[in-house]
């Protein structure tokens, strides 16, 4: 799964004139590459652009917690049809 990367529909795509620098440790650099392997990102500073992307959009549900509501929509929804079937059994 990609959680980061160019298809991300809040960074703009558009001309970017702009750039940021700031330095980080050999360490923080290494782990940061890891995770552009890891998610598919071409760059770090793809990855930087993202991040800051999401940011700027402000909070938004986790992609985890979008999956939790789902699942508990479902299981609401068995448990209606199970009623349902179980009206149904006693009424035949």
């Amino acid at each position: 799964m990609i959680l980061w990367g160019a298809s991300d529909p809040g960074m703009s795509t558009k001309f970017r004139d702009k750039m940021i620098s700031f330095r980080i440790s050999r360490i923080d650099y290494a782990k940061l590459r890891e995770c552009c392997v890891t998610q598919s990102v071409r760059s770090i500073s793809e990855l930087a652009r993202t991040a800051a992307g999401k940011i700027i959009r402000g909070p938004g549900r986790r992609t985890e917690e979008r999956i939790e509501e789902g699942v508990n929509e479902l299981e609401g929804q068995l448990r209606a049809l199970a009623l349902e079937l179980r009206k149904l059994k006693g009424v035949e």
